[in-house]
């Protein structure tokens, strides 16, 4: 696949599972509680700035597994967006709130 078809996919499916969480909002599948995942949208915008930009020759200070470099920025999105999306079904759960 290759390293820049690699990183846009990676970017497609970030972008896809804000998409998604919407979508399923919309019709009525998750409650509105779980738009509580749009907080982690900057997040989202930071880590795509970062996959866009080359990875740096050498590992930056303190940093704990450099050889994934773009791994590590990713699941920056994957645990606060996740989180997020957790915490809003929980809520859902308590007190639905549905659309559609």
């Amino acid at each position: 696949m290759g390293r820049d078809r690699a990183l846009f996919l990676t970017q497609e499916l970030m972008v896809a599972y804000f998409v998604l969480v919407f979508c399923l909002v919309m019709l009525g599948t998750f409650g509105v509680w779980t738009l509580l995942t749009f907080l982690a949208v900057p997040r989202l915008w930071k880590v795509l700035k970062v996959l866009n930009r080359p990875k740096p020759a050498q590992a930056p200070p303190n940093y704990p597994i450099w050889p994934l470099w773009y791994v590590a920025w990713a699941m920056s999105v994957n645990r606060v967006a996740g989180g997020l999306l957790v915490l809003g079904l929980l809520l859902d759960a308590i007190y639905p709130v549905h659309l559609g």
